[in-house]
């Protein structure tokens, strides 16, 4: 089992192991949100995917963010 952590803050995503405590859990093979920051799936290569979902987006957001800065006319 593994987990997915992001935090938009401090831009970080890593995909881990999963702690002990964890893996007692009943989880499925597909992506599952555990709460705001973690999503846990059983096999590694479904998170690898999510992770490059969540990083695109945010890349998306800070080029649309950049792109308004941009068209700003004195």
């Amino acid at each position: 089992m593994y987990t997915l952590y992001h935090d938009k803050r401090t831009s970080v995503i890593e995909v881990k192991k999963a702690r002990k405590a964890l893996q007692s859990w009943n989880y499925r093979k597909e992506v599952t949100k555990h709460n705001d920051c973690y999503f846990i799936c059983l096999t590694r290569k479904p998170l690898v995917e999510k992770a490059d979902e969540i990083k695109l987006s945010w890349i998306l957001e800070l080029e649309e963010a950049l792109n308004k800065v941009r068209q700003i006319e004195f």
